[in-house]
């Protein structure tokens, strides 16, 4: 009789084999957390990852800015960058039509963060935040590290162009009266002559603080030669046809210089030649010694 029941157990676990019991409609699926997928599913992995969507870009006001992001610029990651000048920063953001909910938060740090930019909200608070037509400012030292993070990014929403717009705006701050020297002696001023041979020192006090500007009375070509023992140190060169009416430490921002280290210029009567060493009351505290940083001219008429 034992033997029968053995024999009829056997025979139900055999014929049991290779069945899946799937579960009754509004029941809970079995755990499969376990379970690995041979094959995995094509489908399943194109919804993972979504190609990039577009939505119709909305209307910013891009005047003045000197910087517009889009959503999608910031998708993987916030976007940075490292203020070259103290001053007040303005922030404008503007969604398209379905998105209107979405924001840009603005972190100023005095260093760079090095853990992933989406760790940022855990280990500061934010400086500002802007959303659909807000416009906010905030005062900026120099060398500071601006993080820009949009609530869309990847762990919140498909990537989609033109969801957002952030305008980033500039305006330099004023000067103070106990600042390193007055506007109207800077290199906008009379200036000295350009003639045959020159020697400009940047340790003299009036260039570091001040910059200088030479005033050409013939036309002709100048060789420049860089004598510096200061590091890191260069000189550049800017020709213009006017004076230059704004602060020397505006200058780099509206010219590019016909030559920085070594080289050639040309120059003609009634130019202007403007001189710019890297080390100046605006990027350094104290101006190097005497004779460590010269820029020596020859003219030679054209």
């Amino acid at each position: 009789m034992k033997k029968k029941i053995a024999a009829l157990l056997c025979l139900a676990l055999l014929t049991g084999c290779g069945k899946q019991t799937m579960p009754a409609a509004g029941n809970t699926p079995a755990d499969t957390s376990g379970a690995v997928s041979e094959e995995p599913d094509a489908e399943a992995s194109t919804l993972a990852a979504p190609a990039t969507q577009e939505a119709e870009a909305p209307e910013i006001n891009t005047e003045g800015a000197y910087l517009v992001l889009d959503a999608a610029d910031a998708y993987d990651g916030a976007y940075s960058f490292v203020t070259e000048e103290a001053g007040k920063y303005s922030f404008e953001a503007a969604n398209a039509e379905g998105f209107e909910d979405l924001s840009w938060d603005v972190y100023i740090l005095d260093e760079e963060f090095q853990e992933s930019t989406r760790y940022l909200p855990q280990a500061y608070e934010t400086n500002l935040t802007v959303g659909d037509g807000d416009v906010d400012e905030l005062l900026v030292e120099a060398d500071q590290f601006v993080y820009c993070v949009c609530s869309l990014n990847s762990f919140t929403g498909d990537k989609t162009v033109g969801a957002s717009k952030l305008a980033v705006r500039f305006a330099p701050a004023e000067m103070e009266e106990d600042e390193v020297a007055d506007e109207s002696e800077g290199p906008e001023g009379p200036g000295e002559v350009l003639t045959d041979v020159m020697d400009i020192d940047a340790g003299d006090g009036e260039v570091f603080s001040s910059g200088l500007m030479l005033a050409a009375e013939k036309d002709g070509t100048v060789t420049a030669r860089c004598n510096t023992d200061a590091e890191s140190a260069e000189w550049s060169v800017y020709v213009l046809d006017e004076p230059f009416e704004d602060a020397y430490r505006y200058l780099r921002q509206v010219y590019d210089p016909v030559l920085t280290g070594d080289g050639t210029f040309e120059v003609k009567n009634g130019q202007y030649v403007y001189l710019w060493c890297s080390v100046n009351a605006y990027t350094a505290d104290d101006a190097p010694e005497e004779g460590a940083c010269v820029l020596h001219l020859e003219l030679a008429k054209g």
